[in-house]
């Protein structure tokens, strides 16, 4: 996606988080992204096109990147 071009896919929010989380598994498809202010512990992470960002530590067991194109 490219800064300025149309979003075709329903949007489901941005979750924001104003501390730490600990959490077992995280799946951003379906929002648009995760803010988190403090330290995120979790066991895996599923990330796609959507926006991750981590203020304070991040620790995980097990990163996930994949991408698709959409017609």
């Amino acid at each position: 996606m490219v800064f300025g071009e149309a979003w075709h896919r329903p949007r489901h929010g941005l979750i924001v988080v104003d501390g730490n989380l600990t959490i077992g598994r995280i799946d951003l498809w379906g929002i648009d992204g995760l803010i988190v202010l403090g330290d995120l512990h979790c066991d895996s992470i599923h990330l796609r096109e959507e926006l991750l960002y981590v203020q304070g530590d991040l620790l995980a067991r097990d990163a996930v990147r994949a991408t698709a194109a959409q017609d």
